[in-house]
């Protein structure tokens, strides 16, 4: 039997946008059985309490009444479509467990392929198919104090489409938004002071008179600070790339993981320019008053 880890299934709960699947469950032997609501049952995860406005843990609580299980040689005709696959859904009840507030999770368990009588069954997954309170993604606040206006509203229309696992909605809107603030974390970085600042400086001054934006993100690419590279690649670079091809090229599934990675390379990229753009302020000031 091969089934989901503790650690996969409350990052399951705690990041993925409802219709979101994950491989859950695979019998291998003859007399393998399973329960799923005894599986679930004491698993946490952590989530933000509406009711005390932080994170907290929660955890699923015991399931009464009848158990759903099932065998690997065999699996009730009531928990099959009418394309004889899983296709079974449940309600559970989590629990914060620092007040007790409730929350309701609906799932369903199925398969991608008929199951067959006297044969194995196939792959078993998961999805998230309601939630209350509903799974959001809400904006850092260092993230959406860095974007102008017009960005901000394309960023919470782009997590707002990401809650609900839009892919293509949340990979255009993200598109928008790095088109635009590329220019603003290039330009920010052109005003601190490390290693190679002046290269950058330069390439932001030419590109003022040209506006040819990929040579831009060419001549920064060797002199973008040392706190950008730690991650072993350019970010700036690897963003401004998401904007090249049509969004129709790639599926749904593709662009709603294209964006969820978006999304975190491009709030890391804005905390590190960001952090350090702040920094810079300080101690101008500071050194400003030691001269006085």
């Amino acid at each position: 039997m091969i089934k989901i880890t503790k650690n996969e299934l409350a990052d399951f709960f705690q990041n993925y946008p409802l219709y979101s699947k994950i491989q859950f469950l695979e019998l291998n032997e003859e007399d393998e059985d399973f329960s799923f609501f005894s599986f679930f049952e004491d698993k946490a995860y952590k989530f933000y309490c509406p009711f005390e406005k932080d994170y907290h843990t929660f955890k699923i609580q015991k399931k009464w009444g009848d158990q759903f299980s099932i065998r690997a040689d065999y699996v009730h005709e009531f928990s099959l479509d009418n394309e004889s696959k899983l296709n079974f859904s449940f309600h559970l009840i989590s629990k914060c467990q620092s007040c007790d507030n409730k929350m309701d999770l609906l799932l369903n368990i199925f398969t991608l392929t008929p199951i067959i009588k006297g044969e194995k069954v196939p792959i078993i997954y998961l999805r998230k198919i309601g939630q209350l309170p509903a799974f959001e993604r809400n904006p850092e606040k260092i993230v959406l104090d860095y974007l102008n206006e017009e960005d901000k509203e394309n960023y919470k229309k782009a997590l707002s489409n990401l809650s609900s696992s839009y892919g293509i909605g949340a990979f255009a809107y993200l598109r928008r938004v790095i088109e635009n603030e590329i220019k603003n974390i290039v330009k920010d970085l052109s005003q601190l002071e490390f290693d190679g600042s002046e290269k950058v400086k330069q390439a932001w001054l030419e590109y003022e008179q040209n506006h040819q934006m990929a040579n831009l993100i060419e001549n920064i690419n060797p002199y973008i600070p040392s706190s950008l590279k730690e991650i072993g690649d350019n970010p700036i670079k690897l963003l401004y790339q998401q904007l090249s091809g049509g969004i129709h090229e790639y599926s749904e599934d593709e662009c709603l993981e294209k964006a969820k990675q978006i999304d975190v390379l491009m709030r890391y990229v804005i905390r590190k320019v960001n952090s350090e753009k702040y920094e810079l302020n300080d101690v101008r000031k500071a050194m400003n008053t030691l001269k006085k």
